[in-house]
Parts: structure tokens; sequence; C-alpha cells
């Protein structure tokens, strides 16, 4: 399998490694251009983020993905350039070596983002509706606590909150499916929750994050 043969609509995990650091974000294929895959941009205030300026030549980029026969493969060390076509904007990555990745070598843990905001839960199911401390989220998953215990387990839910990050207000509304409980040692309780696709909005939200983490600005 090339670069050039994930398919329009494809989710691709992009990988940035930067000091023993490893944080992994998901976007999309939206087409391929000769020997090149192009990857939806993460927008930031408005703009698409440019992976390809100055503030990132120390960071080395991965993407990893699915083929056929839903074996996860990956491509190391590839190249990423800002580029326009029919007046959108794409990244436009790659690859000089193709690296199979086998399952158990390539299992990370998301790297979360510790917020404790104020947010609000909603399970028509269950018919809760109740106030929540966001604690910390990822492109995958997102963690909350509440003073009393909610009847969510297994169940899917709408988790919302707002904050601000670097001078841009986000307003997050967030479908996910409750996976963990747990009771709390100092009182309440603690749920975890599975984001089966994250909004752009969400992933523009997690990925700015990372980088103020990373380059120690997050405040």
């Amino acid at each position: 399998m090339y670069i050039d043969e994930i398919r329009d609509g494809t989710a691709v995990n992009l990988e940035m490694i930067k000091d023993d650091r490893v944080f992994e974000v998901s976007t999309i294929a939206v087409g391929t251009s000769e020997d090149k895959v192009l990857l939806r941009p993460f927008m930031y205030k408005g703009q698409v983020l440019d992976l390809g300026n100055r503030g990132f030549s120390s960071v080395v980029f991965n993407i990893y993905t699915n083929d056929e026969d839903g074996n996860r493969v990956g491509w190391n060390a590839v190249h990423i350039r800002l580029v326009e076509y029919r007046g959108k904007k794409y990244y436009a990555v790659t690859a000089s070596e193709f690296n199979k990745i086998s399952t158990q070598s390539d299992r990370r843990n998301h790297a979360r983002i510790v917020v404790e905001t104020d947010g609000h839960i909603l399970c028509q199911n269950s018919g809760v509706d109740a106030s929540v401390r966001i604690h910390d989220v990822s492109d995958v998953g997102i963690a909350v606590l509440s003073k009393k215990r909610l009847d969510i387990r297994g169940m899917y839910c709408r988790v919302e909150f707002m904050d601000c990050v670097n001078d841009t207000d986000y307003h997050l509304e967030i479908d996910c499916r409750c996976v963990r409980e747990e009771a709390q040692p100092a009182g309440g309780y603690l749920y975890g929750f599975s984001i089966g696709s994250a909004s752009h909005d969400m992933l523009s939200y997690v990925y700015i994050q990372k980088i103020l983490e990373r380059s120690g600005t997050l405040k």
C-alpha cells in the first residue's frame, strides 16, 4: 500500500513527536494528488494552522490509518506542506518509506489535557440533565466529575462546556458514550466517556491545547 492509496473520507491519525513526547490527533483524508495524500487541516482563530512553518521544524510527524483488511499501517517521518487546491487549503503529506505498524507495538495512551471547568451533561434515555465538572479531554475521550451519582453508564449522552484557549472562545457540544463510573474517595463520581467521532471544533480545541502544552505556554 502506498500513501496515495488512502481513500477519500478515511480517518487518519497524525502523530507528533517532540522531545520524547508523543501526541496523536485525528483528521480525515480528503483526496490524493500524485504521490501525496491530502488531509483536512486544523483551524485556529479562523485560520488554517500551518504545520509546515518554522514553529514546527523540530517536530517529527507520522501518520497512521487502517488498510482494507483493517490492519493499522503507518508512514514515519512524513513531510507536511500546506497547499491550496480549488480554493481550499489542505495538508499535503508525502512519505519516502512505508512501514507496517503492529497492533501491539502501536498501543499508546492518547494524551489527555486537564481542563477543570464547569460543564453540563444531558442524557435523554435516562432523563439526566445535570451540571458537572469537566476534568480532562482528548480527541477520543472525556472525563467529568459529578457530586451525585448519575444513571448513565453505557448510555449515549451530550456533554457541553465552554473554554477560552489562547484568546479563542470554544463552545463544545460532544456526543459520547459513558463507559466508566468510578466513586471518588473524597466524594462524588467520575464518569469516563468515549467519543466516537470528534467534531472539527473538538479536534481543533484539543490540538491547540496540546500544542500550547508542548510549548509551555498553556495557562
